[in-house]
Parts: C-alpha cells; structure tokens; sequence
C-alpha cells in the first residue's frame, strides 16, 4: 500500500510538468556588463603618473646633466685622464707589460671599472685626433648618471615611496650642484654607483626570489671591482637581505647573496695571482703590497674637524658646493632608524658619514657614493612622515626602545584582533603638517640656490685655456719632442700622433721604474713641460714627491700661456745646462704675486 499524496502537489504536478517540457525562452539580446567608466580612467590616469612623473624627473636631470658637461668643472684632477688613459690601453691593447693601464699596473684600484669605460670609449669614438678625451669621457658620464637616477627611484618606490616622492628624490639627488659637480666627472666612483644601487634595488625585489638575491651579490661585486671603497656598504646590504628574506630560507637567501659576490669577487686576487704578483716580492708590485699602501702607507688627511687639514678642505668644498643635500640626508636619519624597513638604507648613508669623520685618507670623489643614499634617506624620512606609517610610532619607554631596535623582538601573548582605521592615528595631522612644512621649506631654500648653481654648471666655460694649450703644442712641438704632462694632456697628444714613450706623466717619471729605466737621467731628457693647474697643485703641496718636475721647471721658460684665473695652462721649454725663468708659483723661487691677466711679470716670451 503506497504513502497518500497531497492534494496540493497533486494539483500543483501537471502544471510543473508543462513548465519543464516547455522550451526555454532566451531573450533577444544579452545586456551588455555595466563597466564603471569612472574607476577605469582613474586607473589609467594613475598609471600614466606613475610613468609620466619619474620621466620627467630622469629628463630634467639628463639636461641639466648634459648641457655643458664638456666645459664644466674644470680640469683639476688629472684622475679623469688616468683612467682614460687606462681605458685607451684595454682598448687598443698597448698597455705595459700587457697590463691595463699604458704604464705599470700596480694594483691601486680594481680593473672592471676601465674595463667598461673602454667599452663606451670604443661605442663612442671617444680617442680621436684633434679632441679632448676628457670632454668626451664625460658624455659618457651621462649613461652612467641616468641609469643612477632610474636606480634612485626603483629603490624609493620599493621602500614604500609614493610616485610623486619617489620622483622628487630623483630631482633631489639629481639636481643638487654637488651631485652635478661630480657625476659628471669621469671617475670610477660614478661608474660602480649605478651596480651598488641595482644590488640594493633587487634586494628590496617584491617577490624575494632567490635569483634576485643572488643578482643584488652579483651587482655589487660589480661595484666593488668598479671602485673598492664601495665595500663599506656591505654591512648595509647584507642587513638588508636579512630583512627582506622570509624566515624559513632566510639563511639560505645570506648565503646565496654572499656566496656569489665572493666567487666574483675572488676572480681580482686570482687574476694577481696568476700574474705572479698576489704577494709582495723583489722586482715587482704586488696585490697585497698595494692593499697595504692603501690602509697604512698613504698619508692621511687629518682629522676633518680641525682647521687647515686637508680633509676639512675637502668637507669645505663639498659644502661650499651644496650644503643642503648632505644636511637633508642626515635630518631624515632618525625617521630612518625608527622605521624598520628603512634601517639599512640610513645605515649605509649613516656609514658615509661615519667614514669622513674618521682619521685617515678622504678621497675627493668619495662623497659621490653618498649623494643618492642621502637624497633616500631625505625622501623616504618625508614619505613616512606623511603617509599612516604605523611602523612610525615614537617609543615611550626603554623597554620599548629595546625592543623595537632588536633584531628578533621578544615574543608576545597573542591578542584578539582589533580592526583599525588607517588615517585614525593621532599623530598623523602632526606628522602631515611636520612634513608639509619641511618640503615646503626646502622648496624655498633650495630651487633658487640650485637653479643658480646648476645655471653656472650648464653655462661657463673653464676648459678654453686646456684647449688652447693642446692646440699650440699640436701645431709648434715637434712629433719627436720629449714633454712631460698630467694625464689629461697625455691622451690627447698620443691620439695626435705624439710617441706613447715620449709623452711622459709626471707621476711616472720618478715613481715607475719602467720609465725611470727609459730616461736614466730623468729631468734632463725632458725638452717641455704643459704646466697645467692639476701639476701646480702637486708641485705646490708635495714637492718632495715630485724633485724631477721642480727641477724641470726651474730651468724651464714659458714659451706660450693661455688663460686667467685658476685654469690657466703654460707650455715651458726645458733646458738643463744652464737656469731658466721659473715659475713664481714654484717653490723657493720668489714671491711674486699671481697675474690677473696676460703674462706673468718675469716670464718672456
């Protein structure tokens, strides 16, 4: 006996069973998805900023860069000439001894940094007849600063930066007269930057793989082959990889990132080794014997803060320059230390700062490696301040402090959940209004003060005098004439025809024993001097290391002067039988004032 149905389905079941025999019934035409119009140009907009913005910013920086890169600063440091000249050697394979440099390689900076200026010099014709080198040298400069400009803004952005304070910390490292003033020179402190700023770059990579880690050691392995002063920043990076790396394979991440670097690295001390010439022997340079000379045996440039020591003229000079760079990037160091994420960053600036207040030798060029860490430490310290950072939460207690600086902080109770608003910190009005007022300040102080830096930078001329000299001696010194030279000169005579072997650096005359072996009697195989600024300083401040160039030019007459100022050049012929009409400026032979124009008073033609 089956179960009783329902009257009600009984009803309802014939009329169901039409319903699903009967044919679907499709509309004609399917409504089109609405699409919020709105939201997508937003996107759009936003994206063309994000792209727009930091365009502009790397074009504004390239003119400023490009524009009379050729005639400004002048040619004071005879560095730039040196490693062109080392260049010239790796690319036309006439270095000493097969080395890479035209006279004996002793080991005082790592080769990969000429290595690739002889690559731009080969792509850009840069050693021709008739033209300065170093005008040329300096074009390529341009690439390099460029690619440290981009560098500057992948790094602010990953830190967390929005585009727009990411792109004003490319104008802020970019445009500053001290960052002009030395990113244009043809030094291989601003050739390793932008391989030291790709390591920091792809160890702030978003996705932390492995490669990236492994490319940060292989980058700055690259930089510290470029210029070895960079190995400051390693503390800095590896501390930087810690953060980023995940737990479980952080370790992994450290051993990766340093394990590369130090197989690249190791190629330097292989490369001396295989040459013979990893320790220190009798006959030859060595490695090791210049890594000593380096630490112990240089002489140093006293402490910078105490008056007359050539660290603190240098210091001066800097600030002279631009004080406001420097300054900004050691105000925003302690925003930098109490966000987590942007301790290693201010812990490299932090290391710049640290490396001139201490005794010993301070290169000139050192500070352009602490240009773009001090414009991030500025602009990230400006974007935590505006932004609802809840990393930025000043500690009340010691206890606190402790913990918030340590690097595995004590662990907590767990806590139920609280969901918060974002812009519902407290401090944030005061923390906007701190940071609104000091970009506006800035603004104010510096656009004027830059813009009329940057104009003297793009406008004057002080190679003309250079030029002038380098054009005489191309059309009255005879092919076969003996001169003696700083390198800047030195590469645009042999490129003019003039025998490697007859152009003599000054340096070399007495310090290398290839060309001491070359010219036994030293001074007295010399017919001219091109006395440029570059050997007035050296003769002015180390006599005793140059005897035979004091020597030369004191039984030398000056056959031919172009410039005022500073710049001026002289071209003296030497004769060494009898006194000639030295210098005022040389030491012991008189007390005559400088000229301001024309010949100097006693000097004829």
């Amino acid at each position: 006996m089956g179960t009783p149905r329902s009257p009600e389905l009984s009803r309802t079941a014939p009329a169901a069973a039409a319903v699903l025999d009967a044919p679907a019934a499709l509309p004609a035409r399917l409504p089109r998805p609405q699409v919020q119009r709105p939201r997508r140009c937003r996107a759009l907009v936003a994206r063309g900023a994000a792209l727009a913005l930091p365009a502009a910013a790397l074009t504004v920086v390239g003119v400023v860069h490009a524009v009379g890169t050729a005639t400004w600063p002048a040619y004071g440091n005879d560095d730039e000439g040196t490693y062109l000249a080392r260049a010239w050697a790796v690319q036309t394979g006439l270095g000493a001894h097969h080395g890479p440099a035209p006279y004996t390689y002793w080991y005082d900076h790592p080769p990969f940094g000429w290595i690739q200026l002889s690559l731009w010099t080969w792509l850009t014709h840069t050693f021709r007849p008739g033209t300065v080198a170093v005008a040329s040298g300096r074009a390529d400069m341009l690439v390099y600063t460029l690619v440290s400009a981009a560098l500057v803004y992948v790094v602010a952005r990953r830190l967390g930066c929005s585009v727009p304070v990411a792109a004003g910390t490319v104008l802020v490292f970019g445009l500053s007269p001290l960052s002009v003033q030395y990113l244009r020179l043809v030094m291989l402190d601003t050739i390793a930057l932008p391989w030291v700023l790709a390591a920091f770059a792809l160890a702030l990579s978003p996705r932390r793989r492995l490669w990236a880690f492994a490319a940060g050691g292989l980058c700055f392995a690259g930089g510290v082959l470029s210029k070895e002063t960079y190995l400051i920043l390693l503390p800095a990076l590896l501390w930087l990889v810690w953060q980023r790396s995940a737990g479980p394979t952080r370790t992994m991440c450290l051993a990766v990132c340093s394990g590369v670097m130090a197989a690249v690295l190791a190629f330097y001390p292989l490369y001396a080794a295989l040459k013979g010439e990893l320790v220190p022997g009798h006959g030859h340079v060595s490695l090791i014997g210049a890594i000593e000379w380096q630490l112990s045996g240089r002489t140093g440039s006293g402490s910078v803060l105490r008056a007359g020591t050539d660290a603190h003229g240098k210091v001066l000079d800097w600030l002279r320059a631009d004080p406001w760079l420097l300054g900004l990037g050691v105000a925003g160091l302690p925003v930098a230390f109490l966000v987590e994420r942007l301790r290693p960053i201010g812990a490299a600036y932090a290391t710049f700062v640290l490396m001139v207040l201490r005794p010993g030798y301070l290169p000139a060029a050192f500070v352009t490696g602490a240009l773009p860490f001090a414009g991030l430490t500025a602009g990230t310290a400006v974007d935590a301040l505006w932004r609802p950072d809840p990393a930025l939460r000043l500690p009340h207690r010691a206890g606190t402090m402790r913990r918030r600086f340590a690097l595995r902080p004590r662990r907590r109770p767990r806590r139920p959940h609280r969901p918060r608003m974002i812009g519902s910190d407290p401090r944030l009005p005061a923390r906007r209004i701190v940071a609104g007022g000091l970009v506006a300040g800035a603004a104010v102080v510096l656009v004027p003060r830059w813009a009329s830096g940057d104009r003297v930078a793009m406008t004057t001329d002080t190679t003309a005098a250079f030029s002038k000299a380098e054009a005489w001696v191309r059309r009255h010194v005879p092919r076969t004439a003996t001169i003696l030279v700083d390198d800047d000169v030195w590469i645009d005579l042999v490129d003019d025809g003039f025998r490697p072997s007859r152009v003599v650096w000054f340096w070399e005359l007495e310090s290398d024993p290839a060309v001491r072996a070359r010219y036994p009697e030293g001074w007295r195989q010399m017919d001219y001097v091109v006395a440029t600024d570059t050997i007035r300083v050296n003769v002015v401040s180390g006599a005793r290391s140059v005897r035979s160039v004091v020597q030369a030019l004191a039984h030398s007459t000056v056959v031919a002067r172009f410039g005022t100022g500073t710049t001026w050049v002289s071209v003296r012929k030497v004769d060494p039988d009898r006194p000639g009409n030295p210098p005022w400026w040389l030491p012991g032979s008189g007390t005559l004032r400088p000229p301001t124009s024309g010949l100097q008073e006693g000097e004829r033609l």
